[in-house]
């Protein structure tokens, strides 16, 4: 069952109701009312001289509940910070990482530039790291996004990998891109490091993300990403977008996985 289906006592769905069902949110007590027709499609029989009145009670006991629904700030779902694989760490960039993190980039920027904006013109390394990690912060607070730093097991950063653009409506979907230092390429550790944040995103609250797809955009030229993606059971969608990467629109097409 999905969760579009899970059905309240009184016979409505979340789909019936007017407003983000996967907002947080809270119901005044509902009124006490006597079992429900069968007739009116709810789960059991009253005696038919009560029918009338149960029917009013229970006409209330909804509206009273519906309409006194009322939003509040999301909830903050505790996550698990880290994440370990055999061979690998996934955890929010922290600002003692700042050396490890400019030397991989100044090693991967040139080979990666076509298709991974690893820089904002006129800001220096220095900066440029502090903005990922208030990202990372901030991410983590709005749960909008989960950026990771990916480390060895003894420690040593080889890269990040990134849910972004965390949405709940009726689906809850992400965004996932990453970057591998290039002194590591070709060992896997882009496959180990996007399985590990999928389980991640697809596991249920609150230990995971809860999501029920997840979507790359990748450039068709990009081989290795494109067999990354496929061996991850992502599907090419049909589905493209020009985006700006170090001042280029570059093609990139949609590729999808879903829980």
């Amino acid at each position: 069952m999905s969760r579009a289906e899970i059905v309240f006592c009184f016979g409505v769905s979340f789909s019936d109701l007017d407003y983000d069902p996967w907002s947080a949110f809270e119901f005044s007590p509902p009124i006490k009312s006597a079992p429900l027709l069968k007739s009116t499609g709810y789960c059991s029989d009253i005696p038919s001289e009560d029918s009338d009145k149960a029917l009013r009670r229970t006409d209330m006991s909804l509206q009273v509940t519906t309409s006194q629904a009322t939003r509040r700030a999301p909830i903050e779902f505790e996550s698990n910070q880290g994440l370990r694989t055999d061979s690998l760490m996934l955890r929010p960039l922290g600002y003692a990482d700042e050396y490890a993190f400019n030397e991989a980039l100044e090693r991967s920027r040139e080979p990666l530039r076509r298709w991974i904006p690893l820089e904002v013109q006129g800001q220096s390394a220095s900066d440029y790291f502090q903005h990922q990690v208030q990202k990372a912060i901030e991410g983590d607070k709005s749960n909008t996004a989960c950026r990771r730093a990916v480390f060895l097991n003894d420690n040593t950063f080889v890269g990040m990998v990134n849910l972004i653009k965390i949405e709940r409506g009726m689906e809850w979907t992400a965004e996932v891109n990453y970057w591998i230092d290039t002194t590591h390429a070709g060992k896997g550790l882009a496959t180990k490091a996007i399985e590990a944040i999928l389980d991640h995103a697809f596991a249920d609250m609150p230990m995971g993300l809860g999501l029920h797809k997840v979507r790359a955009q990748i450039c068709l030229d990009n081989h290795a990403s494109v067999r990354v993606a496929e061996k991850l059971g992502f599907t090419n969608s049909g589905q493209t977008d020009l985006l700006e990467v170090n001042n280029a629109l570059i093609m990139h097409h949609e590729f999808s996985r879903t829980a």
